[in-house]
């Protein structure tokens, strides 16, 4: 007999991790600046355990009703199985993968590609949007931060 562990421990764990790991790097910032991160990580936390209990507790329930009735399964919750979480895991990669182009490319290089792939994944064709989405966007940061509020922004090798 199989024993399943339901999908929320796991999201709840990586939430605790992540949390943990973002708290620890906040303790580098100025304290006045680490204030709201604090706030935000502890709330992300307590989310995570909240979320993690629950999911023990759904574990709980499907084993015991594994064991009691092996053929029947709860039809309300469906396994979470990779096809469904291809989109955000795909996306959680491209988000990433521009953040590491940032500190290399610099902002508004890194932005165009992102923006470019983004669309592209989620299969806009048209080079005529894509093109306006991105020139508007960068145009935008670039008046409202750069000439207006003088917001410095990650300069790469190429800006």
């Amino acid at each position: 007999m199989r024993r399943a562990v339901h999908q929320d421990v796991f999201i709840g764990i990586v939430m605790v991790i992540i949390s943990v790991l973002l708290y620890a790097k906040s303790s580098t910032m100025p304290e006045g600046a680490a204030q709201f991160p604090t706030i935000i990580l502890t709330l992300f936390s307590i989310f995570g355990l909240v979320i993690t209990i629950g999911g023990v507790g759904k574990t709980r329930a499907a084993n015991s009703k594994q064991a009691e009735e092996p053929k029947i399964a709860d039809s309300r919750e469906e396994v979470l199985s990779f096809s469904k979480i291809k989109m955000p895991f795909v996306s959680i990669l491209i988000v990433a993968a521009y953040v590491i182009l940032l500190s290399v490319l610099g902002f508004f290089v890194a932005t165009s590609i992102f923006i470019i792939g983004f669309m592209m994944f989620y299969r806009v064709r048209s080079w005529k949007k894509i093109f306006l989405t991105v020139f508007c966007i960068d145009l935008f940061v670039y008046l409202l931060f750069i000439i207006q509020l003088n917001v410095p922004l990650p300069k790469g090798l190429l800006f």
